[in-house]
């Protein structure tokens, strides 16, 4: 019985959607769903990604909604042009985090993941290595690369910890190591040194660090 009543309510909607929908594109509105589609258009064009939000529909129970959508478009636009400025747009929030990592286009050489994990190296050569706080903290680690990333990890992860200048001659290592620090700290002044477009998600990262809840605490030296 349920099933037949959402299926007569589905079937009366259409007609308004429809309307609703005419009434928008006469407006001048983009009225489409299709987030990816309309931020091609956008990157095509050379268009600010704000027109994201220039998209509207309307739509029944089962659909999309219109902010999921626009919020889509943008973290597309981001991925498309990699570009982390575009992610602005969705701050606060975690999706704006998420936007961030799909503009990057440098793959990190210390990777900080969940529960104070570092990794580095890679799965498709075999090298790839990771690490515990405990065991960065320890000197277990014994590769040289290893080694470097458990500053980074420490750098992340302890409170008193805030010197990345023992990696200032790998540029890479160094980048990531300001970048964990620029996010503990809260601190965007300190991703002044690093090069584009990874200054902007650094400086991204630490004004909107108070919207990242993954985020633990720093642990006592």
């Amino acid at each position: 019985m349920e099933s037949f009543i959402f299926t007569i309510f589905f079937i009366l909607t259409i007609p308004f959607v429809l309307l609703g929908n005419g009434a928008l594109w006469i407006l001048g509105y983009e009225v489409t769903n299709d987030a990816q589609k309309i931020a091609a258009l956008i990157v095509e064009n050379q268009e600010d990604p704000q027109e994201c939000f220039d998209i509207r529909f309307f739509s029944n129970v089962f659909g999309p909604t219109v902010a999921s959508v626009q919020n889509t478009c943008v973290y597309e636009y981001a991925s498309l042009t990699q570009d982390p400025s575009a992610c602005e747009l969705l701050m606060p929030g975690e999706y704006g985090f998420s936007c961030i990592g799909a503009a990057e286009t440098r793959e990190r050489t210390c990777t900080i993941a969940f529960n104070r994990i570092v990794e580095w190296g890679s799965y498709l050569n075999g090298t790839h290595q990771r690490a515990t706080i405990d065991e960065c903290r320890n000197g277990n680690i014994t590769s040289a690369i290893g080694k470097k990333c458990c500053i980074v990890s420490k750098i992340a992860n302890l409170r008193d910890f805030n010197d990345c200048s023992s990696l200032s001659g790998e540029k890479n290592i160094y980048e990531d190591c300001l970048t964990e620090l620029a996010l503990k700290l809260g601190n965007p002044v300190i991703c002044d040194s690093i090069e584009e477009p990874g200054k902007t998600a650094c400086i991204l990262r630490a004004k909107y660090k108070a919207a990242l809840s993954t985020l633990p605490p720093p642990l006592a030296r």
